[in-house]
């Protein structure tokens, strides 16, 4: 986790040296395009017809940036090789969105999620879960509550990003939804429900210790027991705190409830 805040340092410092570079050019009538790329290839270019203490300013913010990429992609490496050898990341790199940053920062948090009964909770805990505010028996949704890691969240919604732009080229269930979900209440919204789709994603298959197949049941922790759903998800529910099981170590469906409970009240 050190390596990544010192990388995230560096970006963020790669950030301010740009937005300087641009606007020292800027206050000599020099535009160029809110891009980095762009500032990379033409800052020393326009720079030269700038008076020789701004040229030489400039040309210091550019070596300062060429030295700020290189400690960047330096720790990009060096992430990269410590997710192959983690075998959780390699279980959360199978994961559409989430990439060996993500899972390295998601492991190194969190560990085998079984501090949290179940992905909302891991999802209510990054923050990605909409505030409510509820009266009258009608619940009221409204943003996202942002709490938790900042960072953590920062990468998931940026790998939702990056899964929804690429979902028109797959067809598993979760891109069809994300995509349909677009249509239906925009680009935004859409990725920071995928984001927090994938937060509970992560935490199943952290708690299940396997790889994403696309079709994962429902699971919980209770008791550091990992419980799975092995019946329908729309036909299974379990009640918050009073979480029953069977001997087989698997919830019980709302229709066995039902059906113990009116056992239990016929008379004798």
């Amino acid at each position: 986790m050190s390596c990544s805040s010192v990388r995230q340092g560096f970006i963020e410092e790669r950030t301010a040296t740009i937005n300087r570079i641009r606007g020292l050019l800027g206050e000599f009538g020099v535009v160029l395009p809110n891009r980095a790329d762009e500032v990379r290839r033409h800052a020393i270019e326009k720079a030269e017809a700038l008076p020789e203490l701004a040229r030489h300013a400039v040309g210091d913010l550019v070596a300062h940036l060429k030295m700020l990429d290189e400690r960047v992609h330096g720790y990009d490496r060096q992430l990269q090789h410590l997710a192959q050898e983690s075998s959780s990341a390699q279980h959360l790199i199978t994961i559409p969105g989430v990439g060996p940053l993500t899972a390295l920062a998601t492991v190194a948090t969190v560990g085998n999620g079984h501090e949290f009964a179940n992905g909302r909770q891991f999802a209510a805990w990054l923050g990605l879960v909409p505030r409510q505010w509820s009266t009258g028996g009608k619940a009221r949704l409204g943003h996202i509550t942002k709490r938790g890691d900042p960072y953590l969240r920062t990468l998931l919604t940026l790998g939702a990003r990056a899964a929804l732009q690429s979902a028109a080229r797959r067809s598993d269930k979760v891109s069809r939804w994300a995509l349909a979900l677009k249509e239906r209440r925009g680009y935004h919204r859409a990725v920071v429900a995928l984001a927090a789709k994938n937060a509970r994603i992560v935490w199943a298959v952290l708690a299940r210790e396997s790889t994403y197949n696309g079709s994962l049941s429902r699971i919980w922790i209770v008791g550091g027991d990992v419980l799975e759903d092995i019946l329908e998800p729309a036909k299974c529910f379990v009640c918050p705190g009073y979480l029953r099981h069977d001997r087989m170590r698997r919830p019980i469906s709302s229709f066995e409830m039902v059906r113990r409970a009116s056992e239990s009240a016929r008379p004798r």
